[in-house]
């Protein structure tokens, strides 16, 4: 019966493995043109990578100002675009991505940031995000030049810093194991029983080979028996 559950726990693990790598090829966002762009735990670094500098918007749909935020932003995107050095323009729902909250360092929900290359700059947070701050014209000077007078963040306060993206890849685990399942269930129609075998496999395989390598360590260690020669 162990004979026959390994190669089940094996083919339930690289199951697994390729469906995580077709949920993340599966989800990947598509280019950025005049549009503001869904930002997620899954897919903020390799948007932010793409080589322009970013207005984004951190919003929550609990709160009225959310509208006002939303709307603006729309108005900012193409204007951003047409320009001699475009800038991209990004959403963040700051209720369902708690990774990036994490990497931002937010306790509120309502923010906007510049961030250009592994530099990240407040413009607003809070209730300070209303009113005249919002204004097209306040917007687009703030994203052309403005941003220069503000000081960046430095360290981990900054999402795009060394130190932000490498807590982004602890943070973003829970998406990743969420999408990977909703793909491999929904989509591959993969049932609970083999998916819950490739998570059992992990820890099967792992211990497999500690035993493989320790076995390999103290066979070479062994001294050679003497041979007894008999009169």
């Amino acid at each position: 019966m162990a004979q026959g559950l390994l190669p089940r726990l094996l083919a339930a693990l690289a199951v697994l493995v390729v469906g995580a790598a077709a949920a993340k090829s599966h989800g990947r966002p598509s280019s950025v043109g005049a549009t503001v762009v869904t930002l997620t735990d899954l897919n903020f670094d390799e948007m932010m990578g793409n080589g322009r500098p970013w207005m984004i918007n951190v919003f929550s749909h609990y709160c009225q100002l959310t509208y006002e935020l939303e709307a603006a932003f729309e108005k900012l995107a193409k204007p951003l675009a047409n320009l001699a050095s475009p800038v991209s323009v990004g959403r963040i729902d700051g209720s369902s991505e708690r990774g990036l909250m994490s990497r931002f360092q937010l306790r509120g929900y309502h923010a906007v940031f510049h961030i250009n290359g592994t530099e990240t700059r407040q413009y607003c947070d809070g209730h300070n995000c209303e009113g005249q701050r919002l204004a097209q014209r306040q917007l687009l000077k703030f994203a052309r030049e403005g941003w220069k007078a503000v000081e960046p963040r430095t360290g981990c306060s900054s999402p795009v810093s060394k130190c932000g993206r490498a807590v982004g890849q602890i943070t973003k685990l829970p998406a990743q194991m969420k999408s990977s399942y909703a793909y491999l269930h929904n989509e591959r129609q993969y049932s609970d029983l083999t998916l819950f075998a490739g998570i059992l496999a992990v820890p099967v395989a792992i211990g497999l080979s500690l035993i493989c390598m320790l076995d390999a360590y103290y066979s070479r260690r062994l001294p050679a028996q003497p041979h007894l020669h008999i009169q």
